[in-house]
Order: C-alpha cells, then sequence, then structure tokens
C-alpha cells in the first residue's frame, strides 16, 4: 500500500499524540489504553486489535499512516518531499489533518543524551503545537512522572473515562516497562548528563531557533 493510500484513512476528527522520543509517550500510551480499552499505534501495546483511539508521530514532519509510529500530521503531506522541503524554506504555513493535538515534552537536556535526539524534530513539534489553531493539551514528562493525576486533563481530552484512585501505579509502570523491554525499546540506558556549558550552549540554540516559544514551552528547564 503506497503512503498516500494509507494516509487516505486518517480520521481527522481524532486526536493525534506528538512528542519526541524518548520523551515518556509509551507510558501515556498506556494509560490511555488501558483506561480506553482501545489501542493506539505502534508495535507495543496492550490491545491488539480494533481501530486506534488516537494517532501517534515522534516528527510532525513524517508522511507515513495511521497505524504507523510516525502517522502524518499535515494534509501536504502528501506532496513530493522536495515540493515540502521547498515551501518550508519560503515559510509555507502548513495545514494539520487533525482538529485536536496533544503534545508532551521532555527536558531537552535529558533527550540529548539518550537515543534518537534531533533538535530539528524536538523544536518542529513544538512550532507545531504552538501555530496549531484546533483544541490542543500540553503535558510534561516530569509532570506526569511524578505523580499520575498529570495524566487526567490528557484522558479527559481525549473523552476517556478514569479511575485514577484504584490505579495502582507501580504496578502499571512495571507491566508497561516489562512490555517495552521485551522489544528493547523500554529503559532508556545508562546516560551521563551534559555539562553545564553544554547545558547552556544547548539552550542558547533552542532560544535562538525557538524565540518567544522557547520561554512559553521551555522556560521550566532553563540551566540553574
Amino acid at each position: 500500500m503506497h503512503k498516500s493510500d494509507s494516509q487516505k484513512r486518517i480520521d481527522p476528527s481524532k486526536a493525534i499524540l506528538v512528542s519526541h522520543p524518548r520523551s515518556g509517550l509509551n507510558w501515556l500510551r498506556y494509560c490511555i489504553e488501558h483506561f480506553s480499552g482501545q489501542r493506539t499505534p505502534g508495535p507495543v501495546r496492550i490491545f491488539q486489535s480494533g481501530e486506534p483511539i488516537v494517532y501517534r508521530t515522534h516528527d510532525v514532519r513524517k508522511t507515513d499512516g495511521p497505524d504507523d509510529c510516525d502517522c502524518a500530521f499535515y494534509r501536504e503531506s502528501r506532496w513530493p518531499k522536495f515540493m515540502r522541503q521547498g515551501m518550508s524554506l519560503i515559510g509555507y504555513q502548513f495545514h494539520p489533518i487533525f482538529n485536536r493535538m496533544v503534545l508532551l515534552v521532555r527536558d531537552y537536556k535529558e533527550n540529548a543524551v539518550r537515543s534518537e535526539w534531533t533538535p530539528s524534530r524536538y523544536m518542529i513539534n513544538i512550532r507545531a503545537y504552538d501555530r496549531f489553531e484546533g483544541e490542543k493539551c500540553l503535558l510534561y514528562y516530569e509532570d506526569m512522572q511524578d505523580d499520575i493525576r498529570h495524566v487526567v486533563p490528557v484522558l479527559k481530552f481525549l473523552g476517556i473515562a478514569h479511575d485514577i484512585e484504584s490505579f495502582d501505579v507501580a504496578a502499571h509502570r512495571e507491566k508497561s516497562l516489562k512490555l517495552y523491554d521485551e522489544r528493547d525499546i523500554g529503559r532508556s540506558k545508562k546516560t551521563v548528563k551534559l555539562s553545564l556549558s553544554e547545558q547552556q550552549e544547548l539552550e542558547s540554540y533552542l532560544r535562538d531557533k525557538l524565540g518567544s516559544g522557547f520561554d512559553r514551552y521551555l522556560h521550566r528547564y532553563v540551566s540553574r
């Protein structure tokens, strides 16, 4: 099946989850599947059949179909790559397929020392969220890790009933990690920390590229 054919099956009434790799999307997907009883796209999941309740992507520039890890985000995704790149260079504003979007953000200093780190991908997702004119919901990885109740706004945003008080976080987190560890995509390998100068250099780079968007979405991560 050609990508253009698979993109035609995307249901624009559903929401899309957007996050850079290693930002906690697998845990969020697990919570969504547990409470909804429906699957999410991706190779590892609780439920193996049925229509996905949401779509997902690690990069809004990708062009895959609804069942892939990188579902197309923009209507123009069916255009040839050279055309999309050219339009981007002249400042063309691409049009999202969806009316609802969830952005999951992790500290860029933590993403930068993990596999699959791509600064352009990190920034393009934040820019897409900033420009998104539909309904949108923002979740920070650190908040979600510290307190499962921070997932509640996302569940409400997606219209998913939930009983968070009876949710055994430790037991479900271990179950989730086991699912992904079996595919070697669970726990991150041991990482090193960026030096203070490296943190400041990365911060300066992102601030320059994102402009006012840096303070809107990433100020909490500023190096101290």
